[in-house]
């Protein structure tokens, strides 16, 4: 009997399915078909070939990781109404974010530097920006350290579980 301590986490077979996976992602919704996406193929003519997709992702982070910061000078208790301009902000840097997301993978395909790896990075930040996206939502709403604060802020991270879940590579 094998020694449950010595199991890999993935299967030979999981290992072995992952040399055919391809990732393919198909957005039906009308705002991605008739609005954004004629807006990401515009911004994607804004980054330069040398820029590595993942920097490209990294610097779509920072904007919701200033939004954070910003959080913890005014609004350190989540509730306290902080100065307008905070909230612009809030929206721009999310804007932004999703804008850099989106183009990250446009730059990878344009410069033919695809990769698994990429796409693990790229899918990484998205789960470490799903909490944080919440922590300026519950801000944004002023619900404070509270049972609605969390579930805001867990509930987005929901998705993005889900989503990661069903496109797992090793599963064919």
């Amino acid at each position: 009997m094998d020694n449950p301590k010595h199991d890999p986490y993935l299967t030979k077979e999981s290992l072995d399915n992952l040399r055919f996976y391809r990732y393919s992602a198909i957005d039906k919704s009308p705002l991605t078909k008739y609005v954004l996406r004629h807006w990401w193929d515009h911004a994607a003519t804004y980054f330069p070939s040398w820029m590595a997709p993942n920097l490209i992702t990294l610097s779509g982070l920072s904007f919701v990781l200033v939004n954070v910061a910003c959080i913890a000078v005014y609004e350190s208790d989540l509730k306290t109404p902080g100065p307008t301009w905070l909230y612009l902000s809030f929206a721009l840097g999310l804007f932004l974010y999703q804008t850099f997301d989106n183009v990250d993978g446009r730059q990878a395909r344009k410069t033919g530097t695809s990769s698994a790896l990429g796409h693990v990075f790229d899918h990484g930040i998205d789960t470490l920006n799903c909490p944080l996206g919440g922590l300026v939502q519950v801000a944004s709403l002023g619900l404070g350290h509270s049972v609605n604060g969390a579930f805001f802020v867990l509930i987005g991270c929901v998705p993005m579980w889900l989503s990661t879940w069903e496109g797992e590579p090793s599963r064919f």
